[in-house]
């Protein structure tokens, strides 16, 4: 984990914009996934991308631009549940 090979960039704790980034969106998009809540996962996302972004900005990364997928990766296959 970047964290830990560089606990420290340009005097800024790199463990805690991690965290500050990524913690809260990753807990909301586990508990979205879990209760299959698609709008709360976008949400969740958007926020987690948003905040990769804010702190690649603060660390003089900003060329590092993170962005939800706009197509798929896989697409020969479905992925929506079947009823």
């Amino acid at each position: 984990m970047v964290s830990k090979a560089v606990p420290r960039w340009k005097g800024l704790p790199v463990p805690d914009l991690f965290d500050a980034a990524m913690s809260q969106p990753i807990t909301l998009i586990d508990f979205a996934i879990k209760l299959r809540y698609q709008r709360q996962f976008d949400e969740a996302y958007e926020s987690l991308t948003k905040g990769c972004n804010a702190c690649h900005a603060t660390t003089d990364h900003s060329f590092v631009v993170i962005k939800v997928p706009d197509a798929s990766n896989f697409p020969n296959q479905e992925f929506q549940p079947k009823q």
